[in-house]
């Protein structure tokens, strides 16, 4: 088979071979010529004719591109098809790029303070035309992205000046964005850069002064309302559907008031110099004219406040937004909510089911409330692990509503609001409705989170979770009912009497610094 049978090929070097050959093309000419065989052979003008295939024709696109290789690989000026690209005014196309690995070296150094040849172990720059910073062509692969990741890490050990223990302490400019971002969620101003420039944060109160200034400002504001969406897990409730025919008062403007209602209570809170505890004690909240006819709640004042004294409303758990978005389409999710609860105000994560566990809510009977078709999920195995430290908070939910509104019944039925905080220590107990719930998590001073996290015949092991409600700085040290005998502990001393003992966290768990939580305490137990 002749090569033009076989076709073209798409070996590299075929390709590569086949360049070379019309470079040389390019610069070969018949004797006593000038014109390069590159555009006398296809064109069938060569004295030796036309090799094989038709001959191209002169003047056509093709043939132009022939001609202008053939000038390009000379050295001779190509002329512009398109004389506007060549204009010396003409703008190039915008374009964000990555820094090539020479450039990297150098910012590094100039922007850090950090001698740098990290990038010598980065994958080669593609070259464009020869030079290495095209945006077209240096983008991020794989294998460079994990080279500048490793890099950062590299870099960032953990910047600053070496304190004489091994670490760094953060220079000026570093605490400045440490708290810029911290609290406005971008760089620091001017302000803030200036206090760094004159050596102005150094100090508790220095940063302090700093702190409640940028705390004043709209950004701050924006970047709280970020967190407790984040927090709270209510970034989806503007996309939030519930049944239509159930809850044909849940539109789209009910939903925005909903999530406007928690900005700004939280915002409310914090610029007044509230605690965390005030987040759940309230008394008032901040809505909407429309939301508060939605709760049924009097019309807000001109400030924005609606009074909720004697109401089932007042706290961030009645807040509608918070109760929509952790509930199913049509019911109350009251496993939801208890889950909620455990993880994200109480910290303490509960394992995922069983791999092989078939995940399914009990179906709907019209003779059993919500609760009771639930109640099965803290008395069965394998659910009841789990569900035994979930449910008892969930229940007290029950009502309000999938769409965030308080009943007292359902289908006729009337509804609880008995429910339990489970597996905590001075913090838990039993409680009515969800204001209940506030005062147990908004009264204490130091809650403690007992978490069973395994169990077995003979023996099972608790995790333990220290959170200070207050604004000072306090000793882990709490005693709790245990009934077995230790056998391992990590980051806590534990002195037992009778079914009775005392704990105390070791190390950096000794002590939990104001509106903190410390972890990763926990022992294992003989039955």
């Amino acid at each position: 088979m002749t090569p033009a049978e076989r076709g073209p090929s798409d070996d590299p070097a075929a390709a590569d071979a086949n360049f070379e050959a019309a470079k040389a093309l390019a610069f070969a000419t018949e004797a006593g010529g000038g014109e390069p065989l590159l555009a006398l052979k296809p064109t069938g003008r060569a004295r030796g004719g036309h090799s094989g295939g038709a001959p191209l024709g002169q003047g056509g696109a093709l043939f132009d591109q022939l001609a202008t290789f053939a000038k390009l690989a000379r050295g001779e000026r190509a002329s512009c098809v398109d004389e506007a690209r060549c204009a010396p005014d003409a703008p190039g196309p915008r374009a964000l790029r990555r820094l090539s690995r020479w450039e990297y070296d150098r910012t590094v150094a100039d922007l850090f303070g950090v001698a740098s040849a990290r990038a010598a172990s980065f994958v080669d720059d593609p070259l464009e035309n020869g030079f290495d910073n095209n945006a077209r062509a240096t983008l991020v692969a794989g294998a460079l992205a994990s080279q500048l990741a490793a890099a950062d890490d590299e870099i960032a050990e953990e910047l600053g000046a070496p304190d004489g223990r091994g670490s760094h302490a953060l220079d000026a400019y570093e605490i400045a964005s440490e708290l810029s971002y911290l609290l406005t969620g971008t760089l620091p101003d001017d302000e803030l850069f200036a206090a760094a420039d004159a050596g102005a944060l150094a100090t508790a109160d220095q940063l302090e002064a700093q702190a409640r200034r940028l705390l004043a400002t709209p950004k701050a504001r924006e970047t709280i309302a970020h967190f407790v969406e984040l927090w709270l897990q209510t970034q989806a409730l503007p996309q939030t559907v519930k049944d239509a025919a159930a809850f044909p008062a849940f539109d789209e403007g009910v939903r925005a008031a909903m999530a406007q209602e928690t900005r700004d209570f939280v915002a409310r809170v914090v610029e007044s110099g509230g605690s965390f505890a005030d987040l759940f004690r309230a008394d008032y909240t901040v809505a909407s004219p429309a939301l508060a006819s939605y709760y049924g709640l009097p019309a807000p004042g001109p400030d924005g406040l609606v009074p909720t004294a004697g109401t089932p409303y007042g706290g961030l758990l009645t807040h509608g937004g918070v109760l929509a978005a952790h509930s199913k389409f049509l019911e109350p999710g009251l496993i939801e909510r208890g889950k909620f609860v455990r993880s994200r105000l109480l910290c303490l994560d509960t394992p995922p089911p069983p791999p092989s566990l078939m995940v399914a809510p009990p179906p709907a009977d019209p003779n059993l409330s919500t609760r009771e078709r639930f109640a099965r999920h803290s008395s069965e195995e394998p659910c009841r692990p789990c569900h035994r430290l979930i449910d008892p908070i969930g229940f007290g939910f029950e009502r309000f509503d999938a769409a965030g509104r308080h009943h007292l019944d359902e289908g006729g039925r009337p509804l609880g609001a008995e429910g339990e905080l489970v597996g905590v220590d001075e913090g838990g107990g039993p409680f009515v409705d969800v204001r209940g719930l506030e005062a147990l998590l908004a009264d204490n001073e130091q809650a403690v989170a007992w978490d069973v996290f395994t169990e077995w015949d003979a023996g099972f092991c608790v995790r333990i979770t220290v959170t200070n409600k207050t604004d000072q700085e306090l000793p882990v040290t709490f005693q709790h009912e245990l009934k077995g005998t230790v056998n391992n502990a990590w980051n806590v001393t534990i002195t037992q009497a009778g079914d009775v003992a005392t704990f105390a966290g070791q190390g950096d768990r000794a002590r939990v610094g104001p509106m903190a939580s410390v972890g990763d305490m926990g022992f294992c137990a003989d039955k």
